[in-house]
Formats: C-alpha cells, structure tokens, sequence
C-alpha cells in the first residue's frame, strides 16, 4: 500500500474487538494508527507520523452497502487541515 507513493507497512495489534492500534511506517516516516468500528458500517481512523514534522489525520468510513461507502475526514489536521470526502468501492 502507498500513501502519496510512499512506504506504509504497519503491525496491528487489536485492544478490543472494536478497537485496533497500529505502529509502523506511514507515508514514508515513522507512526502510530488507531482504528475503531463503531458499527458494522461506519468506522473512524486517526494516523499520527512523521516526527520532525507531526501530521495528524482523522478519517472516517460510512459503508451503505458491503462494497461501497462514504470516506470522510481532515488530513494534516496539526498544520494545514484540509476536508477529505470521497467514494470507497471495495472487493
């Protein structure tokens, strides 16, 4: 998987069965993830990487069906926040 064509290769270890944290490489640089399923259909991220540079990203999923959902969310929230929303299709 890429993030902006850089490396993403993270472990997951799950909390409970709701909640998974993340660590590894995200976008090139060092991370930490966590993830939370809130329902069967809607799921909430936040990616924190880059130590010289924090960048935090918030990023939701709303799936109206198995294979096709609603992405939503703020990249760069630390520094330059910009909305994300857009179309997930999945196999």
């Amino acid at each position: 998987f890429t993030e902006g064509n850089k490396l993403v290769a993270q472990r997951l270890h799950w909390l409970d069965p709701k909640t998974a944290m993340r660590y590894g490489i995200y976008g090139g640089h060092p991370g930490i993830g966590v993830d939370y399923d809130a329902s069967t259909r809607l799921s909430l991220a936040a990616d924190l990487y880059h130590p010289k540079f924090p960048r935090l990203d918030l990023r939701g999923r709303y799936f109206y069906s198995n294979d096709f959902g609603l992405v939503f969310g703020v990249d760069g929230v630390l520094r330059k926040p910009r909305a994300i929303v857009g179309l997930q299709w999945r196999q």
